[in-house]
C-alpha cells in the first residue's frame, strides 16, 4: 500500500521534550503531506502533538491545550512550552501537514508511574539486578559496568523532575502538564 513512501523518525526521548521532537519531525516532513502514523512508546506523545497541531486533529491546538500547560510551576519552562506549541502549529500549517490515521502502541499518554515516586525504587532494583546478574565478581570490566550503571541511575533519579535537564523524562511523569 505504501511502497517506498515510508518515513522513520528516531528521536531522543530523555534529553528532548516531545514538543522538540514533534517540531523536528514536522520540519523534516515534505510539504502537503497527509500521513498515517504508527508509534511506539513515547512516539505516541510526539504524534499526539503533531495531530493536535494539524487541521485534521480536532480543530488544531485549542485554548484548553494551552491552559493545561499553565499548570507548570516554572514560568520559563511554561512559556517555552507555549511558544513551542505555537511554533509547531505554524510549521504544520505552513507545510500543510495532515495526520489521517494513527496507531499508538504502549504510549504513555497519561504518563507512567515508573517515573513518578517509584523511580528511586526502580533504579535501586535495576542496579541490584545488573550487579547480581553479571555474576563476574572480581573482574575489572564487571566492576566498571556496575559503577557506570550505578552512576547513571543515581543521576537519572536526581534529575528526573528537572525539565531543563531531562525534558523528555519530565514529560512522561503523570504529574507533568504534557
Amino acid at each position: 500500500l505504501y511502497g517506498d513512501r515510508l518515513y522513520g523518525f528516531e528521536h531522543r526521548s530523555l534529553t528532548d521534550s516531545p514538543l522538540d521532537n514533534a517540531l523536528a519531525l514536522a520540519e523534516g516532513l515534505p510539504e502537503n503531506l497527509t500521513a498515517d502514523v504508527i508509534t511506539h512508546s513515547r512516539g505516541g506523545l510526539v504524534a499526539e502533538l503533531l495531530i493536535r497541531a494539524s487541521e485534521s486533529g480536532e480543530g488544531g491546538l485549542a485554548d484548553e491545550d494551552f491552559a493545561l500547560l499553565e499548570k507548570h510551576p516554572e514560568a520559563t519552562v511554561r512559556d517555552a512550552m507555549i511558544r513551542g506549541l505555537k511554533e509547531l502549529r505554524d510549521v504544520v500549517k505552513r507545510k500543510n501537514l495532515r495526520v489521517r490515521r494513527i496507531v499508538r502502541t504502549a504510549a504513555p499518554m497519561r504518563g507512567t508511574t515508573l517515573l513518578s515516586g517509584r523511580l528511586d525504587r526502580w533504579s535501586t532494583v535495576s542496579f541490584n539486578l545488573i550487579s547480581k546478574g553479571l555474576g563476574l565478581a572480581g573482574q575489572v570490566n564487571a566492576a566498571q559496568i556496575v559503577q557506570a550503571a550505578k552512576a547513571l541511575m543515581l543521576e537519572l533519579t536526581r534529575q528526573r523532575a528537572d525539565a531543563s535537564v531531562l525534558p523528555g523524562l519530565e514529560a512522561m511523569r503523570p504529574e507533568s502538564p504534557w
